[in-house]
């Protein structure tokens, strides 16, 4: 009986869980058509927002369907409600430093993915977004990780095509150095195997591979190869540092998370 029991209450979850999302995708295909109608209805999804992201807090380990979803929901039609949905990347951010290393998969991911969405609408700094989401690569998620290493990737290739000038490029290289000194061993030995895997794709060139070869050199001084802990590895042809390009394959693991400002390892929880 108990068992049944069990069994009926599983089905009931998954009915409410489902029938969520489908009300979400339906009310989020009405806002693309006209979202200017839908302003007090906005409102409520905020509030609810609200409350799931209280109770995700108070049990940040659980399998929290309602926030993870709103979450991706809101991301969705922020560029129609930019000015009342200004609070979701601080939000979201806050989130992933506290409780990234003790989120549900699920959870995290669609965290994440709130955020890379935003970033492709363009309504998040992509140099500032960059910097947090590299950090997460100190999670212990190896799904995530290649999820990350995917986007990171694919961003800085949209955004070194979309500005011609040396000014994004040369944040990037900035950016890419503080790692590859500052940060947690881990997100340091990720930021060389992006930039390694840039320069395999001729989105940066030999001169730039060069500017950061001193950083490369001081952190991993002596080292034949650089490998993330998963199955991705980089060899170099003659130390590390070395103006010849370096063999390996970036993108053989699977996804991983977040490290706070200045490299260090989120919060457990609060």
């Amino acid at each position: 009986i108990e068992a049944s029991s069990k069994a009926a209450d599983k089905a009931v979850t998954l009915n409410n869980v489902n029938k969520f999302e489908h009300d979400l995708n339906l009310f989020l295909s009405k806002i693309h058509q006209t979202p200017f109608h839908y302003k007090e209805e906005m409102v409520i999804k905020i509030a609810e927002f609200n409350d799931a992201f209280t109770d995700f807090k108070e049990n940040s380990q659980k399998r929290d369907e309602k926030f993870a979803r709103l979450t991706v929901f809101l991301a969705n039609v922020i560029e129609y409600y930019q000015k009342d949905l200004a609070f979701l990347v601080p939000t979201v951010c806050d989130a992933l430093s506290s409780y990234a290393n003790v989120m549900h998969p699920f959870v995290r991911m669609k965290c994440v993915q709130c955020l890379t969405i935003i970033t492709k609408k363009g309504l998040w700094d992509p140099i500032e977004s960059l910097t947090f989401i590299i950090k997460l690569f100190i999670v212990k998620d190896k799904e995530l990780r290649t999820f990350l290493g995917n986007h990171i990737i694919a961003s800085i290739k949209k955004l070194v095509e979309k500005n011609k000038d040396n000014t994004v490029k040369t944040k990037l290289q900035k950016l890419f150095n503080e790692l590859l000194v500052d940060a947690n061993e881990k997100v340091a030995k990720r930021a060389f195997l992006i930039m390694t895997e840039l320069y395999k794709k001729q989105i940066y060139g030999r001169e730039t591979r060069c500017g950061i070869a001193e950083s490369v050199a001081r952190r991993f001084a002596g080292a034949a190869e650089v490998s993330d802990g998963d199955d991705i590895t980089v060899s170099f042809a003659d130390g590390a540092g070395g103006d010849a390009p370096p063999r390996g394959k970036f993108g053989g693991g699977k996804p991983g998370g977040p490290g706070g400002k200045g490299g260090k390892p989120f919060a457990g929880g609060k």
